[in-house]
């Protein structure tokens, strides 16, 4: 065969696959269509098994540092540098008068906000720990100053913890 005469056998075979026309017209509302296939990226996930979840408070120390084992499973004792703001919590003279005993570690007046290093609060099943607070009423700031010893009285407001009184 010479090179025209497959040339001709090739643009007759292509011209037979284009008027075949096997795939479907995309404006045609009638035509068939595949169906659709999902596979999900976490098709094969499978839960963590080698470490138990563990209650949240049971990570923590009462200073409010990380536990040296995530693994631990007793109660956590107080360290020496929080045990004064324990004792405090717990010789406080009721719940009504206030929910736990802190330090104040600062003050920022604009945002109404306090950072409390705070002993362990009953009423939350909180481990003591630093955090900061939002004040109920920013008039509160000016009762207090950095450094001082408080009692503090909270309450959930929403998802936050929100301080509603001081004493000293």
């Amino acid at each position: 065969m010479n090179t025209i005469q497959r040339f001709a056998t090739g643009a007759a075979l292509l011209s037979a696959l284009f008027t075949a026309n096997t795939y479907a017209d995309a404006t045609d509302p009638t035509a068939p269509t595949l169906p659709l296939r999902y596979e999900s990226a976490f098709a094969d996930f499978r839960a963590q098994q080698d470490t138990p979840l563990l209650p949240w408070k049971h990570l923590f120390t009462t200073a409010g540092d990380f536990a040296t084992t995530t693994t631990q499973t007793a109660p956590i004792v107080a360290t020496a540098s929080n045990a004064s703001l324990e004792a405090q919590a717990n010789n406080a003279p009721s719940a009504t008068a206030s929910d736990t005993r802190g330090r104040i570690e600062s003050i920022n007046t604009t945002e109404g906000k306090v950072k409390l290093k705070h002993g362990p609060i009953p009423k939350f099943d909180m481990p003591g720990m630093t955090m900061v607070f939002r004040v109920q009423d920013p008039k509160l700031l000016t009762q207090i100053k950095v450094g001082d010893e408080v009692g503090v009285t909270m309450e959930k407001i929403g998802n936050a913890f929100v301080i509603t009184g001081f004493q000293k």
